[in-house]
């Protein structure tokens, strides 16, 4: 993935995926605890992408946990996305706190202390 590379303009300089986005959809229950197995060959890839549906404004998401079975760490195997704005006035946030690196562990835990999660807003 591409993004601000640290700038923390992450929402003015955009994101974009390197390969053409495609493949299935998955929508679990609503109030659910999502445990979802995709099957990917050797090779292939896989884009992980949560939203809110039907929840309350300022609901808040202040832990992610995943893993890849059959993948290695690392960059150019796995990665989730910091998405950091703290140098953006009109913003000032980050979803989740780490150093760079943390962000290439599989499995991995994305929590939020000081930083302020995933929220529902627009």
């Amino acid at each position: 993935m591409l993004h601000s590379a640290g700038h923390g303009t992450d929402f003015q300089d955009g994101y974009e995926l390197t390969k053409d986005a495609g493949g299935a959809y998955l929508s679990p229950p609503l109030g659910s605890v999502p445990d979802v197995y995709l099957e990917c060959g050797s090779g292939q890839w896989a884009y992980l992408w949560a939203r809110f549906v039907n929840e309350p404004e300022d609901a808040k998401v202040e832990q992610l946990a995943f893993g890849i079975d059959g993948s290695p760490a690392g960059p150019g195997h796995v990665a989730w996305y910091v998405c950091d704005n703290e140098e953006d006035e009109s913003i000032w946030q980050k979803r989740w706190d780490g150093d760079p690196g943390m962000f290439y562990f599989n499995p991995n835990g994305l929590v939020a202390i000081t930083s302020h999660g995933l929220r529902n807003r627009p």
